[in-house]
């Protein structure tokens, strides 16, 4: 474990994404949770992130377009 890592996890479902979290959390991470392509591309420009947990099917944007982006 990296200490003070902070991840974010970009994922449509609710309750996955609040398991996701809750988990993370859980193991000492610092987590935020995006809902949608948008967003979660909204939070990687605001603040920089060590890992990304990311659905590749999301509402907006999908998780291969966030990737495309970041990468430039």
């Amino acid at each position: 474990m990296i200490a003070n890592a902070k991840l974010l996890t970009v994922e449509d479902d609710t309750e996955c994404r609040a398991a996701l979290v809750e988990g993370l959390e859980n193991l000492g991470y610092e987590v935020r949770g995006a809902p949608d392509g948008p967003s979660g591309l909204a939070a990687l420009e605001r603040e920089a992130c060590d890992l990304v947990v990311l659905d590749f099917e999301l509402p907006g944007m999908d998780g291969i377009e966030i990737c495309r982006r970041e990468a430039t």
